[in-house]
């Protein structure tokens, strides 16, 4: 490897002044500054050399055709030295960008871009980049990764402790990549643990926050932030200790449950989360609201659900509504003996949240009777659907039949009831992709506790709302017991 590089010295000082001198780089080892890498995607290297010159300094890119290289550009640098030479598909995923790091200070470097265009390479850098150091990576840790990679900018601060900035290119300017916070936030909040393993200081507390909130781990965030204000000397100040805490808080409250997708369809990763307010000494939950920050804005909404106290409430994302983004489910646990729930889905249409399902409004649209009948049957009508279902109650057992029959004949007309929705589960019955809602309901006979089945109902999107697409009764088997 060394050897190449040599020959590719070689090759760079043929096109340098006489008494030019190749600089070199220093991280992440001692090298020449040099770079082979495809600018102009034809699937052949070029090569880019920096030099110095009677104290200015200079690169220049060469090409080579049929074994022969030739000049395509030459441009005088900036600053007094170079940090970074690296070249990654920033503008266009087809085509490399060239980026140059040059020093203009002992520790701050201004970033430069190159781009091939049909009328060569072209400077896109749109505004002054300092920064103290530079990460490029494809960022995307989903299926559908779209090729360009982001740009982290680490600005020194004080110590070792560093402001991040994600950037990606959109539209000839960088735009904070904040759909990629969750993966890379999460690997600098990893830094400032390993630093602060090494030396307790406030600066390195306030950052480890900041990065925390900006992956998305707001309890931990919240931990660390209480760390941070009981120091002495608070970094950057109370004030905007408790400006971060407050803000938290207020989104957020307690988080009981969160989920990672895209629930806006504009192919960024969105953090869906259920906070609540906790009960002292009880697993029930009040004022439960549903917080969904924008992956690619970075901004929040607050939806607060109709039903909102409960227990263990869920959130699940998936597709139900066919636009190739996910949906949100919301499942809460009533707390009542029948295991009555509330259930809830929300629908990014037409720029904003659409409550698209709501467990209470289908159980008072799916009305039903419950009778027993003569010869030890009960007979289940759906109003809704227009259908009758027979049920056998011989599993029930001889003691409970001898209760309200004699000979078969009801001693007393009884009535039971279906209940309100005990269970709503997605699944994707046609494998499509487009999850349906597979809901149950308590055939109660003479009390609650007394089941004679569950009414199940799959419900499909059909444009305007989740509508029966096939209904049935599921029975209880009668124990056979061997002679």
């Amino acid at each position: 490897m060394k050897r190449a590089v040599t020959e590719y010295v070689c090759v760079l000082k043929e096109f340098l002044p006489k008494g030019a001198e190749v600089l070199e780089l220093q991280y992440p080892e001692k090298r020449p500054a040099i770079l082979l890498a495809d600018l102009d995607g034809d699937q052949l290297m070029e090569l880019v050399g920096v030099y110095k010159e009677h104290g200015e300094i200079y690169f220049v890119i060469l090409k080579n055709y049929h074994n022969v290289w030739y000049q395509v550009a030459h441009t005088k640098g900036k600053g007094y030295n170079i940090t970074d030479l690296l070249a990654a598909p920033i503008v266009d995923s087809k085509i490399n960008t060239l980026l140059i790091g040059w020093q203009i200070a002992g520790i701050w470097s201004e970033l430069e871009m190159l781009q091939w265009t049909p009328k060569g390479f072209q400077h896109v850098t749109p505004n002054k980049k300092i920064y103290s150091k530079l990460e490029v990576e494809d960022m995307n840790p989903g299926p559908d990764k779209e090729g360009k990679c982001e740009i982290a900018l680490w600005t020194h601060d004080t110590g070792n402790a560093y402001q991040v900035d994600v950037l990606r290119w959109e539209t000839n300017e960088f735009i904070e990549a904040t759909d990629v916070y969750p993966y890379y936030f999460e690997k600098v909040a990893d830094y400032y643990r390993t630093l602060l393993q090494e030396m307790d200081s406030p600066v390195y507390w306030y950052y480890l926050a900041d990065a925390q909130i900006k992956a998305g781990l707001v309890e931990q965030a919240i931990t660390t932030l209480h760390k941070a204000l009981s120091s002495s000397t608070p970094y950057p100040s109370k004030e905007k200790l408790l400006e971060m805490k407050r803000h938290l808080q207020a989104e957020h409250n307690t988080v009981v449950d969160v989920k990672r997708g895209d629930v806006t369809g504009d192919a960024a990763i969105d953090t869906v989360y259920l906070t609540a307010d906790k009960t002292p000494d009880t697993p029930f939950l009040q004022n439960i609201t549903l917080v969904i920050r924008n992956g690619r804005t970075n901004q929040y909404e607050k939806i607060h659900l109709k039903e909102n106290a409960g227990y263990n409430p869920t959130i699940f994302l998936g597709d139900f509504t066919g636009k190739k983004a996910e949906d949100i489910l919301i499942v809460i646990n009533t707390g009542g003996s029948g295991g009555i729930i509330n259930a809830y889905v929300f629908s990014f249409m037409n720029g904003k949240f659409h409550q698209i399902f709501d467990s209470a409004l289908f159980n008072e649209k799916y009305k039903y009777d419950v009778a027993y009948k003569n010869y030890w049957k009960a007979d289940v009508t759906s109003f809704h659907q227009k259908k009758k279902y027979s049920l056998d109650l011989h599993y029930k057992g001889e003691q409970y039949l001898a209760e309200i029959y004699e000979d078969g004949i009801l001693k007393e007309p009884i009535k039971g009831w279906v209940a309100p929705l005990s269970g709503v589960y997605p699944v994707d019955f046609e494998r499509d992709g487009i999850y349906e809602l597979h809901t149950f309901q308590n055939i109660a006979g003479k009390y609650s506790a007394d089941r004679l089945g569950y009414m199940e109902n799959v419900l499909k999107w059909n444009g305007k709302e989740f509508a029966s697409d096939r209904q049935s009764v599921a029975i209880f088997g009668e124990d056979i017991h061997s002679v």
